[in-house]
């Protein structure tokens, strides 16, 4: 192993790991059926996403006529699962890996391409045969991105240069870089911190479009998700009325399903984007 790899290796689990109620909070995230309260409960031990989230309901977007002083308040008047669990998410995540002397990285970009790949994922989980557990699907989908924010906060000098715009695909500048892409030095991150294997395999696997294996199901499905995200962040009308999946696995009415879903959910994910890069 070069020293160059080792060194990112190093650096990359060197990151702290998020609190203890953190892999509750993620099992939580992704699943449709969770006790709000008991998220509203995990939220409540860390007084800075306790503040942060106040920020957020009380903010002129909302339009809220009385100041919301509590998080129970917050998340059922206010917020709402979907958004709570997202700006949960990412404010833990934003504490602990910093980005701002990397002036190159795009946060509105990032954090929009997570969260819209998150829920097209979600959509489009139905329709996998066998049957995926959803929750599992959405974690992923929201961390599936989050190799960037590790190797930015590890090498912040040498991705900023690597985040100049050009036609060259960033998975393959980080390859060529650090030996690793930053799917894989996501899912060497997501497997420091003992998250499940369900959700690390399918980010390493992200670039391999012939795996076959356990997670290939959920790699595709990530893999498609993140491509429309892209579609989606690009404002490309023509080219969303005419996706058509690139293969079998997923359905196509699954697949205009999850797009009418997201057009329909735009505004407030735009906002989304905008409340993390203001933290």
């Amino acid at each position: 192993m070069s020293s160059v790899i080792a060194t990112s290796i190093r650096n990359i689990r060197k990151i702290p790991a998020p609190p203890e109620q953190f892999g509750e909070i993620l099992q939580i995230i992704g699943d449709d059926q969770a006790n709000l309260m008991l998220l509203v409960d995990l939220i409540e031990l860390s007084p800075t996403i306790t503040a942060r989230l106040l920020q957020v309901a009380n903010s002129a977007f909302f339009g809220q006529r009385n100041p919301i002083d509590n998080v129970r308040e917050a998340v059922i008047r206010v917020l709402g699962l979907s958004l709570t669990r997202s700006l949960t998410l990412a404010f833990f995540l934003t504490d602990r890996l910093n980005t701002k002397s990397v002036p190159n990285f795009d946060h509105r970009r990032h954090w929009f391409n997570a969260i819209v790949t998150a829920k097209l994922a979600h959509e489009m989980g139905p329709s996998l045969r066998p049957k995926i557990e959803l929750s599992a699907i959405y974690t992923t989908g929201l961390l599936h991105n989050i190799g960037l924010l590790a190797l930015v906060q590890s090498f912040p000098k040498q991705m900023n240069q690597l985040l100049k715009k050009d036609n060259i695909p960033l998975a393959q500048k980080t390859q060529q870089l650090f030996r690793t892409d930053h799917y894989q030095a996501g899912a060497l991150l997501v497997k420091s911190w003992k998250l499940p294997k369900n959700i690390s395999e399918p980010i390493a696997l992200l670039r391999n479009i012939h795996y076959t294996g356990k997670n290939a199901q959920v790699a595709h499905l990530i893999r498609l998700s993140t491509e429309l995200a892209t579609i989606f962040y690009e404002k490309d009308t023509f080219a969303l009325r005419n996706y058509r999946a690139p293969n079998e696995l997923i359905p196509q009415p699954f697949v205009d399903k999850a797009i009418f879903a997201i057009e329909e959910q735009l505004p407030v994910i735009e906002e989304f984007s905008q409340i993390v890069i203001r933290q």
